[in-house]
């Protein structure tokens, strides 16, 4: 992409987004921070004046938000739009269905999109959550005011580990959907760690008033990458062999970083990055007689000892 057409991005991400520092607007344009000062300089020619304050908690901000036209829609853009609104309602986890019908709203006012016909009619989910979809609301709203207002909240809190219910007071840094559920990643305040807390297992919840600041080494690309949590100390590679017809199954998924798939007669052997016990754990165990592990040889033994307790179960 030129340089014009990222520096008309970098003036929308601006507009939308508010403040940004430079890492992350290089981020979301895919180029080098260097580009960055540049872009400000051709902006700042051609008449749109780009803000910058210097500091952990400064960043670059347009001097005036309103004075950007807006670029129309393709037609393709305005299907996108159409397809999220539907997609989202029939979504029963999605809990800021209104909020984007009412920014869908203003959208179409601007771009005179029409409403024509969807071709979404279903969303069927496996395994839906058991939580109240009001209360899950409720918690939502609570956790999102303190992400925006950097304000402290404290919940009840049940860990997997222990079954127990214990209080916490976190610092809400960041919202973010996962796996079929809604997560808040922040400081525990009492443990002094950055955590995930998933938003079904808060079973209270309260806003404080005190305030927080984000830790300026806070970034959230270190905690949540493409393939989800980056969970210290559980990346494991692993080369598994998927045999017919689980082997067609899998290829038509990425599982994690670097993935090699080498084909062979009946199966095919995956290496792949995986992070999370757990997750690679059900990912082998859900594949049955179908699946054999290569290497690791500690994720090999493991599994045996897995299966080992399960045939005793029965």
């Amino acid at each position: 992409m030129n340089r014009t057409a990222l520096s008309i991005r970098m003036l929308l991400l601006l507009k939308s987004r508010g403040q940004m520092k430079k890492k992350e607007i290089a981020r979301a344009l895919e180029t080098n921070p260097r580009n960055i000062t540049e872009f400000k300089k051709e902006l700042e020619a051609a008449g749109y004046y780009i803000d910058y304050q210097n500091g952990p908690h400064g960043g670059y901000s347009m001097k005036d938000r309103n004075m950007l036209p807006v670029a129309g829609l393709t037609e393709s853009e305005k299907a996108a739009l159409r397809r999220l609104s539907e997609y989202s309602r029939l979504e029963e986890n999605f809990l800021l269905h209104r909020d984007l019908m009412t920014a869908l709203e203003k959208i179409t006012v601007v771009q005179r999109m029409g409403s024509e016909e969807i071709g979404i009619k279903q969303v069927i989910k496996k395994f839906p959550l058991s939580k109240d979809h009001r209360e899950l609301q409720e918690i939502y709203e609570k956790v999102h005011t303190g992400v925006m207002n950097r304000q402290e909240i404290r919940i009840g809190y049940r860990s997997v580990s222990s079954k127990q219910v214990k209080e916490r007071v976190i610092h809400p840094y960041e919202l973010y959907y996962y796996g079929d559920a809604w997560y808040v990643i922040g400081l525990d305040k009492a443990q002094d760690m950055v955590k995930n807390f998933k938003l079904p297992r808060i079973v209270a919840i309260d806003n404080l008033e005190e305030k927080f600041k984000v830790r300026e080494d806070f970034d959230i690309h270190d905690h949540i990458s493409r393939f989800g949590m980056e969970i210290k100390d559980q990346k494991h590679r692993v080369k598994l062999r998927i045999f017919s017809p689980l082997d067609t199954i899998i290829q038509e998924r990425i599982l994690g970083e670097d993935q090699i798939i080498t084909e062979g007669e009946g199966h095919i052997d995956l290496e792949v990055t995986i992070t999370g016990n757990y997750i690679l754990e059900e990912l082998i165990l859900g594949m049955g007689a179908k699946c054999q592990v290569i290497s690791p040889p500690s994720v090999k033994k493991k599994i045996k000892a897995e299966l080992k307790a399960a045939l005793e179960a029965y």
